[in-house]
């Protein structure tokens, strides 16, 4: 089932080459050969004629984090290549997590707010199993089937209210509660996340500033000494 031979279709290959004719031979999942008339051996055999092959795309900015546990189809994404999303962006995530209610649903009002996203939904399908960045990854991994690859950011906002809860939007960190989202931070990288994302732009539906545009610069170094620890790892910003 996964040897297959696309024929007559215009390959876009991803280095930059300009698109050219050609036939695509897979074989056990793995591209095996590329070139002009290439016979069946055997193969599925699809006619790719007026169509474009090219490498699954990247969608590198989503906000599926809530939705893929409720719409897994994640259309539209599928119907147009995308074979890889990425979540966590703008500064928020669904973990880490306070452990009281009401902060949660502050970071739920903020997906619900800036994404156009019912709240229902986000109450009704998601867990919420997890406090650690490590322990929502290893949810998602036991009870989400996506058509996608996915991967993801960390947000800073999620980080502040879970280490602060509501008094995230309001004040400076202590240094206590620094310390704890630089913990919370680690977790998340050493687990995996691509990096930190992070908002010192938006309002939301109250006209509050985002909890991040509360942080100071011993925050931000706090979290920047961990990210140093990461050398792969990024750091995504939205500004005004």
């Amino acid at each position: 089932m996964n040897d297959i031979l696309i024929r007559n279709g215009t390959v876009v290959d991803g280095t930059g080459a300009p698109a050219f004719k050609a036939d695509v031979r897979v074989r056990g999942g793995v591209i095996a050969e590329v070139g002009p008339d290439l016979e069946p051996q055997g193969e599925r055999v699809f006619d790719a004629a007026g169509c474009h092959v090219t490498p699954g795309f990247i969608e590198s900015h989503t906000h599926y984090d809530g939705t893929m546990w409720w719409q897994p189809d994640l259309d539209p994404l599928p119907g147009y290549g995308a074979t890889t999303m990425i979540l966590g962006n703008c500064g928020f995530s669904p973990a880490p997590l306070h452990k009281y209610m009401p902060a949660q649903r502050e970071m739920i009002g903020i997906f619900s707010f800036f994404e156009d996203i019912p709240e229902g939904p986000f109450m009704q399908n998601l867990p919420w199993d997890w406090n650690k960045w490590s322990e929502y990854r290893a949810s998602a991994e036991r009870n989400v089937r996506v058509p996608l690859n996915y991967a993801a950011y960390v947000g800073h906002i999620a980080i502040r209210l879970a280490a602060m809860g509501v008094e995230a939007w309001d004040r400076e960190a202590t240094p206590e509660e620094i310390a704890k989202m630089a913990e919370l931070l680690d977790d998340a990288l050493a687990a995996g996340a691509l990096g930190m994302s992070d908002n010192m732009h938006d309002h939301d539906g109250q006209d509050r500033p985002v909890p991040t545009l509360k942080a100071n610069d011993a925050e931000f170094e706090a979290l920047f000494d961990v990210m140093e620890k990461y050398p792969n790892c990024c750091y995504q910003v939205i500004v005004d």
